[in-house]
């Protein structure tokens, strides 16, 4: 600071000119520094202020909140397609047995009236599973020849309701143990306790009865089903 006080005190006329030159190199020299220093400061202040600046006020912002809004895929996978498949393979069989059974008490019942005949399979006389042999072999199903061995074919159904047309139904026979008699199920009532099902009675031949009758409600033993699950 002495050495700058010197210098103003300088009389400028009495200098000598090469002096004065180097009095004025110097001096535009400090001036040149002070403005690089100025500058420098200006384009930090400039890049920390782009910094701090908001997505919205970038270009780029709108790309960033679409990228961020984008929905996220879930990580729930999805049911295999043989699942499903195998679903409506299981829809299209069932729908396959319950129409086969409609068709088979649809056939039944064109046989109404026909006479019981011990042993008989065929339309000039029936016994019970004889008819439900004929019957059902219209139908290319094969049943065996008597009451108590088609008790033994297909599936057992354990509750009455559900029963569906087609079905098989077994009865006690008269003061004899085990099964006796064979029908084909109608319709289950609305009760869901008891049914409808056509048969070849000994003592009216081909006929339709519910299991809610007295005979039929004390000999009930069971049902099968022999059209599919």
């Amino acid at each position: 600071m002495a050495n700058l006080s010197k210098f103003r005190n300088l009389d400028i006329a009495k200098l000598n000119p090469n002096t004065i030159l180097t009095l004025k190199n110097i001096a535009a020299t400090f001036a040149l520094g002070i403005f690089i220093i100025a500058s420098s400061s200006s384009v930090r202040a400039a890049g920390t202020s782009h910094k701090n600046a908001a997505p919205t006020d970038s270009v780029e912002a709108p790309v960033r909140k679409l990228v961020s809004e984008r929905p996220r895929m879930s990580s729930t996978p999805v049911a295999p397609l043989a699942i499903a498949e195998e679903n409506n393979k299981l829809i299209a069989k069932t729908s396959v047995s319950n129409a086969l059974g409609e068709d088979i008490i649809q056939d039944a019942l064109a046989y109404m009236g026909t006479r019981y005949r011990s042993g008989g399979m065929s339309p000039a006389g029936f016994d019970c599973s004889g008819f439900t042999s004929y019957v059902f072999k219209k139908n290319n199903v094969s049943l065996l020849r008597d009451s108590r061995s088609q008790y033994t074919q297909g599936t057992a159904i354990r509750n009455i309701s559900d029963l569906r047309a087609g079905d098989l139904v077994f009865f006690g026979g008269r003061g004899a143990r085990g099964i006796g008699h064979v029908g084909i199920v109608m319709s289950v009532n609305p009760d869901g306790r008891s049914f409808k099902f056509v048969h070849s009675s000994s003592s009216q031949g081909v006929t339709v009865s519910n299991s809610n009758e007295a005979y039929y409600s004390r000999r009930y033993v069971g049902a099968r089903r022999v059209l599919g699950d």
